[in-house]
Order: structure tokens, then C-alpha cells, then sequence
């Protein structure tokens, strides 16, 4: 065995022992975003790490080259699951059904499933690098198509950021019931969006970029100018917007809330009940309210053009200003040390909360 191998090898197992043992395995349980760092090792890092290793030769040097040729002639159906075509389809599939669908959360649930899931994501990555590194004897794919399939692999995660971070409620439960409400789940699942768009884009375009690097080794510069334009193209569109992020609720003061509170209880507590939870009117916090999944922008805006009941738009700006932070603080979003404005609650994207 080269020593080389041994080498890979060696730092794919402390790789992946590192992100399943304690303490990322707990922090894992508890929050989708080290959820998330987790299978991005063990999708993009150890198996790669694997390949780079040259297993065939691996098993060769453990089990003799003539046990070895005859696993090869038995497993000839690798040299299927090496094209590019099916490699992008298995890795595709995996990062959207696991996410979308009921497995991500009973996982969570069930040790042996979450196992069951992490062999999956694994068995993805290994899909995912082969057409990229294809260890002998399986055949390599061309530069141009393994840079084709890059390209197309790139902003697969960014897609899927994408739609965990303009999701407008947490997704599974699990992290709601642990991390005590559901704006810090919220807050956690767009972190997790944001590190799957950033960090598995770097890691696909790290691919990209030393794979162009080795063919223009190999090959003359003029023949590597086509896929490099085509790369400064993809870049230009991966790149042309920012990383999902949750909008932050805009600030307000301590005494803005207090005030806003009083003016509650007397103009709205009627009709939504002195702790919100509705009477006339609708919930406006806890489980039934109707408002949490709102923005702060359009709360506002209803607010002020149809609130209170029979006395619509009849209340003073900074009132109204009031009554909109004590409601931000019943959300759970904390005071800031600047007093809330109208502009500043009409632009404001962020999301009410729990």
C-alpha cells in the first residue's frame, strides 16, 4: 500500500469520525446549521478523501491482486455509475429528498435512520467525485465533461439554500421543540441555507477550479480558454446574489414598549385580548396567532391603515410606533437602543415570529 493511500485514508477517518463523534454530533442534534456542517463532510469531504485514496489499490495490497481483478470484473457495473449524467442525478435527488421530505425529520428522531441517512449522503458523495476522480481501474471522464458537470453541480446548493432560506416557517419541528421557539429555529434554518449555499459552493468551485487547473497542465493554454469563459459565466450568475439571510427586525426602545403596551390595553385588548390571545378579533401571539408569519412591514401597514376597530388610522404616529414595538418584543425580537421610526417599520422585511 503507497503511503500516499495511507494518508488519505487516515485523514478521511479522522474526518469523519470528527464530524459524527461528540461534540459536533450533539451540537448537530440540537441545530440544523452543525446539522448541516455534519453532511457537508460527510457528502463532499470523506468520500472524496476515500476516492483520492485509490481503494482498488487499497483492497489490492490487502487482499492480493488476483482477488482483486476478480471484485473489478464484478463490479464492471461502476463504470455505469461513473458518467456524469448519473452521478448529477443520484446527487441531486439525495440533497432534495432528504431535505423535502419526511426523512430529514424522523432521522432526528431514530438512531438507526439518521445512520441510515448519513450512509446515504455518503453513498451521494461517492456518486458526486467519481466522475471527477474515477480511481483506476474505473475509466475517467474527459476534462470537458467532468468541467461540464462541475458547472452543472455548482449551483445545485445554492438552489437548495435557497429554498431553506426563503422558507417562512422552520421546516422540522425537532429544532422548534429544542431550541425553545420558533424564531431561533427560523434563524437557525437560515444559517444552515446560508452555509449549504456559501460553503458547498466554494467546495464544488474549488473542484472546478483545480480541475481546469489540471487540464491546462496537461493540455495547450487555447484549449482551456473555452471552459474558462464558460466558469467566469457561471460565477457571474452563482454569484449574483447574496447568501440567504433572515432580515432583522428593525430596532426599538425599552420605553417605546412599555408605552406601546398601555396603549394596547386600552385601544386593542378588546378585540385580541389582554395577553393576545384573542377575543373579538384574532390571536395576535402564541400558537393561534395570525401575525407571526407576517412581516413587520405588513403588520404595520394594516395597522395604521385599519386599526383600532371604529376608530381606524384615528391614533398619533408615535403611538402607533408604540403599539408596533410592544409587539416586536412579544415576538421576542429584543430592544435596541434606537427608537422605532415609521420608515423604519414600513421597509422592514423581517418576519414577526412565534
Amino acid at each position: 500500500m503507497k503511503r500516499a493511500n495511507i494518508v488519505w485514508l487516515t485523514v478521511a477517518l479522522v474526518l469523519g469520525v470528527a464530524a459524527l463523534a461528540p461534540p459536533v454530533d450533539a451540537l448537530a442534534d440540537r441545530s440544523f446549521t452543525w446539522h448541516m456542517l455534519q453532511h457537508l463532510v460527510i457528502l463532499y469531504g470523506v468520500p472524496a478523501l476515500v476516492l483520492l485514496a485509490r481503494p482498488f489499490e487499497t483492497f489490492a495490497a490487502v487482499a492480493g491482486k488476483a482477488k482483486t481483478a476478480r471484485f473489478v470484473h464484478a463490479t464492471r457495473p461502476l463504470h455505469v455509475v461513473t458518467s456524469p449524467h448519473v452521478a448529477l442525478a443520484v446527487f441531486v435527488a439525495t440533497l432534495w429528498l432528504t431535505h423535502f421530505s419526511g426523512l430529514y425529520e424522523r432521522s432526528l428522531e431514530s438512531a438507526p435512520i439518521h445512520f441510515a441517512e448519513h450512509l446515504v449522503y455518503f453513498t451521494a458523495g461517492a456518486f458526486f467525485w467519481l466522475p471527477v476522480l474515477a480511481p483506476p481501474p474505473l475509466r475517467p471522464c474527459s476534462f470537458p465533461a467532468r468541467l461540464l458537470f462541475l458547472t452543472l453541480a455548482l449551483p445545485q446548493g445554492a438552489l437548495l439554500g435557497m429554498a431553506l432560506g426563503s422558507a417562512r416557517a422552520p421546516l422540522y419541528p425537532h429544532y422548534v421543540a429544542l431550541q425553545g421557539s420558533v424564531s431561533a429555529a427560523l434563524r437557525d434554518q437560515h444559517d444552515a441555507a446560508a452555509l449549504m449555499w456559501i460553503a458547498g459552493g466554494m467546495i464544488v468551485l474549488a473542484a472546478l477550479l483545480l480541475t481546469l487547473g489540471v487540464w491546462a497542465r496537461r493540455e495547450t493554454i487555447a484549449a482551456a480558454v473555452p471552459p474558462l469563459v464558460l466558469l467566469l459565466l457561471v460565477l457571474a450568475l452563482h454569484g449574483a446574489g447574496a447568501a440567504p439571510t433572515a432580515p432583522v427586525a428593525p430596532s426599538y426602545t425599552g420605553d417605546q414598549a412599555v408605552k406601546g403596551q398601555i396603549l394596547f390595553y386600552e385601544n386593542c385588548a378588546e378585540c385580541h385580548g389582554a395577553d393576545l390571545a384573542g377575543n373579538f378579533g384574532p390571536a395576535l401571539a402564541g400558537g393561534g396567532g395570525n401575525v407571526q408569519w407576517e412581516t413587520v412591514s405588513y403588520v404595520w401597514t394594516y395597522m395604521t391603515a385599519h386599526m383600532p376597530a371604529g376608530n381606524a388610522g384615528g391614533l398619533r404616529p408615535d403611538e402607533y410606533l408604540g403599539i408596533m414595538a410592544f409587539l416586536l418584543k412579544v415576538h421576542g425580537h429584543p430592544p435596541g437602543a434606537a427608537p422605532l421610526s415609521s420608515a423604519a417599520a414600513a421597509a422592514s422585511k423581517a418576519f414577526m415570529g412565534p
